[in-house]
């Protein structure tokens, strides 16, 4: 199996600054390299970077919206000065990228969405139950993503993650404080081509 690096492993140390700022962008729909369109109403979540020995409760939240009609967005209230930012829409397309800021200021990120696999499903403990703050981390084989950081995000508190435009090269793997799961390979592309585009993955911490 694919094997995760440990948590943290894909960050670098963040400069926490107490004054809110905000990423700003567009997203647009790509397929093989042409731009298809602007891509409407689709979730962005912008995942602060952390070290691993640093206090859960001290993590900036995750900051989540919508694009408007003509593709944009602004994630507010981001206090991180490290986030990773990552786009899904309509089910199987999705794209990342990552931002650096520094002294609160903000910045500009446009991702270009792709279709790929859209991936789901729940984070729960050995009873069943669900986690709420698990990290659900994507990691490309033998590599990371363009930008350097990890496509990942955190649980709901029903326990609940999504992805969507993951490639065959990706494997998904939860974790949540010592706790780890063995992680899971994206199915071949070959699975894309019979109709199998969308998968539910839980996993038991």
């Amino acid at each position: 199996m694919l094997a995760l690096p440990a948590l943290g492993a894909c960050a670098r140390k963040p400069i926490l600054d107490e004054r809110p700022f905000a990423i700003v962008g567009t997203v647009d729909r790509v397929f093989q390299g042409t731009t298809v369109e602007r891509a409407s109403h689709c979730e962005v979540r912008g995942v602060p970077l952390v070290l691993e020995e640093q206090k859960a409760g001290a993590r900036s939240p995750d900051v989540v919206t919508r694009t408007d009609a003509h593709g944009g967005f602004t994630l507010s209230d981001t206090r991180a000065d490290a986030y990773y930012v990552f786009a899904t829409c309509d089910d199987q397309w999705g794209g990342y990228g990552g931002r650096e800021m520094t002294s609160g200021r903000g910045g500009q990120i446009d991702l270009r969405v792709e279709p790929g696999y859209a991936i789901a499903g729940v984070v729960h403990d050995a009873a069943g139950q669900p986690l709420a703050g698990a990290e659900v981390r994507a990691v490309q084989s033998g590599a990371m993503d363009t930008m350097g950081y990890c496509p990942r995000m955190h649980t709901g508190a029903d326990g609940r993650y999504r992805f969507g435009g993951l490639r065959p090269d990706f494997g998904i793997g939860a974790s949540l404080g010592q706790r780890y799961s063995q992680d899971v390979k994206v199915p071949p592309p070959t699975a894309i081509t019979r109709g199998i585009a969308s998968i539910t993955l839980d996993f038991t911490l």
